[in-house]
């Protein structure tokens, strides 16, 4: 059979259907890349989330370490017999003798 010049060739539907596929497996191909990018980025972001926090916790044991250490200073700092010896040797203050105190007593 011969076509006519204005006729509608029917074969030309089978190459259009097969460019309708194409795209769309070129398109889901295209979404399968981005959402593979889409977990690299995701893994690296969370990978990096997970090394920040546990450089946060090692900073936190420190500090930790750092206050026991200031709290134990401190305790020393202030014991009462320290204060005692820096009051007689530093500033020259000692215990009053007991002929020497007074009691006031407020009513």
């Amino acid at each position: 059979m011969s076509t006519k010049a204005g006729a509608v060739d029917s074969s030309k539907d089978i190459p259009g259907v097969s460019f309708v596929m194409m795209l769309f497996f070129l398109a889901l191909w295209v979404l399968s890349l981005v959402s593979a990018l889409g977990v690299v980025y995701t893994t690296y972001e969370s990978r990096r989330a997970v090394q920040e926090i546990e450089e946060l916790r090692r900073e936190a044991i420190g500090l930790r370490v750092s206050t026991g250490k200031y709290l134990l200073e401190k305790s020393a700092l202030g014991a009462y017999p320290r204060i005692e010896t820096i009051a007689h040797e530093k500033l020259n203050m000692f215990t009053p003798i007991s002929e020497k105190t007074v009691l006031v007593i407020r009513e």
